[in-house]
């Protein structure tokens, strides 16, 4: 096993009315209610070719409780790009906090993926939000805002769980910037916080995709 793996627990898409203060959950997963091995509840495949690439409920690892949504290229066989996705519906008002919490392991020169936000009804490239990417080792989240850059995270550690929180306008009345928030779990060190220019969708925010990862 090369131990190239991604665990992630979707902590919740919340959506916050700004009027008024009301939370309302949109979607909460954590995976616990399933067992380890089954497919995750409420992912599919969304493009290429998975070949022999995990795609399921871990308890091998978890920020919490027991369970984890894993990916992992096990045999290391598999060059192919291809992607997962969770559908939602974001209501175009307010606010909507996206958070979960992330652990990649494995060496920084074999790890590398990339979690999306997009339009769910657009078809084309102007669906992508924005990207969060993580690659030898570092990471950021960028606007597909043009020639508006978005937010770098530094070094991550390797085998440690992180927590990602994004809170995106609805619409242009309550604001166009991202409010974002990158910690370890362990608060081992301080949060990296910032703000970018959001890239507002067509049509509704409604789609978490994660793509491939990239083996060097």
């Amino acid at each position: 096993m090369l131990n190239r793996a991604l665990l992630l627990t979707v902590a919740s898409v919340l959506y916050v009315t700004v009027a008024h203060a009301d939370e309302t959950v949109i979607v909460n997963q954590n995976f616990d209610k399933q067992v380890a091995g089954e497919l995750p509840e409420g992912w599919v495949h969304a493009w290429g070719n998975q070949d022999d690439d995990l795609f399921r409920v871990s308890s091998e690892n978890a920020a919490s409780l027991k369970n984890s949504l894993e990916i992992d290229r096990e045999s290391g066989s598999n060059l192919n790009h291809w992607g997962l996705k969770r559908d939602f519906t974001a209501p175009n008002q307010g606010m909507t906090e996206i958070s979960f919490n992330i652990c990649i392991v494995g060496p920084g020169s074999q790890v590398g993926l990339y979690i999306e936000l997009r339009d769910r009804r657009a078809t084309n490239k102007e669906a992508l939000l924005l990207t969060c990417a993580f690659y030898k080792l570092k990471g950021g989240i960028y606007s597909h805002t043009a020639n508006k850059p978005g937010l770098e995270f530094g070094r991550y550690v390797a085998g440690k769980w992180y927590h990602l929180s994004m809170n995106l306008p609805g619409n242009r009345q309550v604001g166009d910037q991202v409010l974002v928030s990158w910690e370890p779990l362990d608060k081992s060190v301080p949060a990296v916080t910032g703000t970018f220019a959001y890239r507002f969708p067509e049509h509704h925010l409604g789609t978490l995709r994660i793509k491939q990862l990239e083996q060097s």
